[in-house]
């Protein structure tokens, strides 16, 4: 699943490399010892990303807690869905028994509520220090901003695999002319599917005109940009005239128009431009 990095920005970035940077952030910002990013399953948590601070490793990615065992059972029970912290877990007669407190003497828990699409429990993020503390108000604030940050990306990436799904529905809309609608975030996979899907279905001939209309794409990247140029490449191998519609103005930047526009292609701003470009018209009926 990937991610843009701003309204400015033609790369997007998987939410693996966004959830790294997060807890490194938070790491530096809270200065504790580590902090983690958990799924929940039905009868434990599932450790997804982790980043340890100080060198010894308290948890790491693909380590599995029991609820019951696991501080996160308390922030997935908090009704408003908020933050749970525990100053001195070890000396608490609640925690005292859980895994961290009891096997690395770890006092000090935040956890924040990461939700999934449909607004319910995806699982938790949380800090761990060995020793006991206290966090101000700003320092939780901060985790739950983070926390609404993870649960969007989280949203967007759950999207994009519904639209994957979906796969790519080309739509023959007269004789000869097809168009392809791509809509989304585009990673290697999708973007690699994108090639052996329109090669599949134009083999044979029975296109002149082939538009791809990137309107819906959330933002260009180097890998869709390569196979997209080589769509095109492959299209114009075949007898196919390529038609590449609706670029946005934040995806008109310079590198990017120079990868495609070298493929010596038809660029129209709508499918409506490029209809007319090559002689067909929309007739709308009275």
């Amino acid at each position: 699943m990937n991610l843009t990095s701003g309204p400015s920005s033609r790369y997007t970035f998987s939410i693996e490399e966004m959830a790294e940077e997060i807890m490194s952030v938070i790491a530096e910002s809270l200065h504790v010892d580590s902090v983690y990013i958990a799924k929940r399953e039905a009868a434990y948590m599932d450790v997804l990303s982790a980043y340890n601070n100080r060198g010894e490793e308290l948890v790491s990615p693909g380590m599995k807690v029991e609820h019951e065992a696991s501080f996160c059972q308390y922030v997935l029970r908090n009704d408003k869905q908020e933050y749970f912290h525990f100053s001195d877990a070890v000396n608490d007669e609640e925690t005292k028994e859980l895994l961290m407190p009891k096997n690395f003497n770890v006092h000090t828990f935040l956890g924040v509520y990461i939700k999934n699409q449909e607004g319910g429990p995806f699982g938790t993020l949380c800090v761990l220090n060995r020793e006991p503390r206290e966090f101000k108000k700003e320092e939780i604030s901060l985790m739950q901003t983070f926390g609404n940050l993870l649960s969007y990306l989280i949203r967007v990436d759950q999207m994009n695999e519904k639209i994957d799904v979906l796969g790519y529905p080309i739509v023959p809309i007269g004789e000869g002319i097809a168009v392809l609608p791509l809509v989304g975030a585009m990673d290697e996979n999708r973007s690699n599917r994108l090639m052996e899907t329109v090669l599949q279905e134009v083999y044979g001939g029975k296109y002149d005109y082939f538009m791809i209309d990137v309107s819906g794409v959330s933002a260009f990247n180097e890998t869709f940009t390569m196979y997209l140029s080589q769509v095109i490449q492959a299209l114009k191998l075949m007898g196919i005239d390529p038609i590449l519609t609706g670029v946005r103005p934040d995806m008109a930047v310079q590198d990017v128009r120079k990868d495609i526009l070298g493929e010596n292609i038809i660029i129209e701003k709508s499918l409506e431009t490029a209809l007319k470009s090559i002689g067909f018209r929309l007739v709308r009926d009275e």
